[in-house]
């Protein structure tokens, strides 16, 4: 599986790799800690049972996150799951899109102009005030709630979760609202 992270935010953003202690990391490209300039792409690639979590922004805890797997799922091919998550936080916005699909989750809506962040932590992203809500129907505090069911802003929100939807063997994610609308977002 090759994923590539295209930054289209207008800025630099600060990008870490962290996969599952438990199984392979990424094989080839882009994945030490560090900055993903303005305008440029950043392209790692992964072997079967490799699952991690990208984030976007600052690196604080409450940021942005690309979230994947390449795994078995009680199947005998791995499957591609990919989703974006601001159960943590908010930093920049981030979809990501497979060959042939479009996009398939998360939300290019520019939430600090859309609403005011009640939880800042002061170096560039918004805390999740939903982030331990870990029950159904929870619902995403007004911040978060122009991108519910397109990426994660609740820790339940299947909407949000790509799985078993690209086939390719290609996925591209994209930072900033200059990225394609997933047409989930509300």
């Amino acid at each position: 599986l090759t994923i590539k992270v295209v930054n289209r935010y207008g800025a630099d953003v600060y990008t870490v790799h962290a996969h599952d202690a438990n199984g392979p990391g990424a094989i080839s490209g882009h994945v030490a800690p560090g900055v993903l300039k303005a305008g440029a792409t950043g392209t790692f690639a992964v072997p079967t049972g490799w699952a991690v979590v990208k984030n976007g922004g600052q690196i604080v805890g409450d940021e942005s996150l690309i979230e994947g797997s390449y795994a078995k799922q009680n199947t005998p091919n791995a499957l591609i799951d990919i989703d974006v998550s601001y159960v943590s936080g908010f930093s920049v916005p981030i979809v990501c899109s497979c060959d042939g699909k479009g996009v398939v989750t998360g939300c290019n809506k520019p939430l600090w102009k859309l609403h005011t962040c009640g939880n800042s932590n002061g170096v560039g992203s918004c805390k999740n005030p939903m982030r331990g809500a870990d029950y159904d129907n929870a619902v995403p505090s007004p911040f978060f709630a122009p991108c519910r069911h397109s990426a994660f802003t609740v820790p339940r929100d299947p909407g949000a979760n790509a799985n078993n939807v690209c086939h390719s063997g290609t996925v591209t994610c994209c930072i900033g609202s200059a990225c394609a609308a997933n047409s989930n977002q509300p």
